[in-house]
């Protein structure tokens, strides 16, 4: 890289004015996008939110205990008040920025590398405001995403620790276990140190003592798969691998490439809108890539960045994620780190050689970013007020005499509100005597139009409750 001139001292990364700015932006951003009281109970919420508060930790679909656990203690404090479920939603993203932070400063310390203070507040920064995993932030029985990271966070640090201080692998496993018990994501962890360990072989002082904590992890993660075995009696499924277990690799390819073109570009409802944008976005990242090869830009932490975002897609690459809707963007929490952590870290690289498009290219994507992650949250409020109109109309119209519902909203804009779960609300919500005489004789789709009001008629023998759109 060549050396800093005088005018290049200007440049984003050493201004004070722009670090600050950029963190009032990113704060500004997530305080009205993760406040609390904008969001409602969505679809599985009712199903898992009533179980966990029976005690139920753990069930037949999953070993995700912890995460029932977490819901559990939501219930404590919160009961059926969707406010402090959000709460805790909010926090555990909020604690997830602030451990990358430290992470990060380990990492490249570790591979050699010394990046400004404000490098790395950007890079952090963008992944806090990343708007393509915003199921795991604003849907609350997604956080599983939000809460295993937390807890592999945790332990990457701790692994750190314990390579001078070898009672801090106990920690260490201990969350690993909890991050193991809360979503699959987790498997991935050992992996992501194994690149770490190797490609920190020639810049890691004593670097042999960081071998016996990573081996241990990764005892861990072995035993834990015939744990789960016996828990659930499968390690991998015929939901989560059936591309995989019967190989379809025409579907898998396809799954992949919207995994892959999802990470950068929110839900698009036309297939040819959507085939562009990917191509758009192909293209810059191969320009992008061209030029760090090209300057000889490509150090250790750059390489980890890239294989550890790649390798992310794994678990995920029989499942996929919807190209027209938010569902199971969830699954790129993990992959939008990796993303968001490169691409910042890419563009402060090329900074000395394109030091205007440098710094139009970081505005841009916080700008992009603070946009869509504002859309996604209003999207998810208006889904949480359907939710709760429904149930409050129901309240409301409580009756001995049978109560038809037509048009019951299943989604909107992709985001589940009663498409599962619906006479689990009854049952949480209304007394067991008006749940039992309500009948659902259809349900509707809303995908973009602006849901009208609530209407209803009652009559002397019935309730009928529609829903509809303009």
């Amino acid at each position: 890289m060549p050396k800093a001139t005088t005018e290049q001292t200007t440049l984003w990364y050493h201004k004070k004015n722009w670090a600050i700015a950029c963190f009032l932006l990113i704060a500004a951003t997530l305080a009205y996008a993760l406040f609390p009281t904008r969001f409602f109970f969505l679809n599985d919420d009712f199903i898992h939110i009533p179980m966990a508060s029976d005690g139920t930790i753990g069930h037949h679909n999953g070993a995700r205990h912890m995460n029932d656990l977490s819901l559990y203690l939501d219930y404590l404090w919160s009961g059926d008040n969707a406010v402090g479920y959000h709460i805790t939603n909010a926090l555990l993203h909020i604690g997830d920025i602030l451990l990358l932070r430290l992470l990060l400063l380990k990492i490249s310390t570790s591979l050699g590398i010394a990046i400004p203070r404000n490098v790395v507040l950007a890079m952090v920064g963008l992944f806090a405001v990343f708007a393509i995993h915003t199921e795991a932030l604003f849907w609350i029985l997604c956080r599983t995403a939000t809460l295993s990271m937390l807890f592999v966070l945790l332990c990457w640090l701790f692994v750190f620790g314990a390579a001078k201080n070898s009672w801090l692998i106990i920690p260490a496993i201990g969350c690993y276990i909890i991050a193991l018990f809360t979503y699959e994501t987790s498997w991935l962890l050992p992996v992501y140190l194994l690149v770490w360990w190797w490609l920190s072989k020639k810049t890691l002082q004593q670097h042999r003592q960081y071998t016996w904590p990573i081996v241990a992890i990764w005892v861990v993660f072995i035993a834990y798969l015939p744990v789960r075995k016996w828990m659930i009696h499968e390690v991998i499924g015929g939901y989560e691998a059936g591309d995989i277990i019967q190989p379809n690799l025409l579907m898998i390819i396809s799954k992949s490439a919207r995994l892959f073109f999802r990470t950068f570009l929110p839900p698009i409802s036309q297939t040819p809108v959507m085939t562009i944008a990917s191509c758009m976005v192909l293209l810059v990242l191969g320009i992008l890539c061209w030029q760090i090869l090209k300057h000889k830009l490509a150090n250790r932490l750059w390489w980890f960045l890239l294989s550890c975002w790649l390798i992310s897609y794994l678990p995920f690459i029989s499942l996929g994620v919807s190209a027209t809707g938010y569902e199971s963007d969830r699954y790129l929490y993990f992959a939008s780190l990796f993303a968001a952590t490169w691409l910042v870290f890419s563009l402060y690289l090329l900074t000395p050689f394109y030091p205007k498009v440098s710094r139009i290219a970081i505005v841009g994507l916080f700008i992009f970013h603070g946009v869509f992650l504002v859309k996604a949250s209003n999207d998810y409020e208006t889904a949480g007020k359907i939710s709760a109109s429904t149930m409050q109309l129901l309240q409301k119209n409580a009756t001995n005499e049978q109560i038809d519902i037509y048009k019951l909203p299943a989604t909107w804009k992709g985001i589940p509100i009663f498409r599962y779960g619906f006479k689990d609300a009854l049952n949480w919500r209304l007394d067991s005597v008006t749940a039992k005489k309500i009948t659902v004789r259809s349900t509707s789709v809303f995908t973009g139009a602006t849901p009208r009001q609530t209407e209803h008629t009652i009559s002397e023998k019935q309730v009928s409750i529609v829903f509809g759109q303009q």
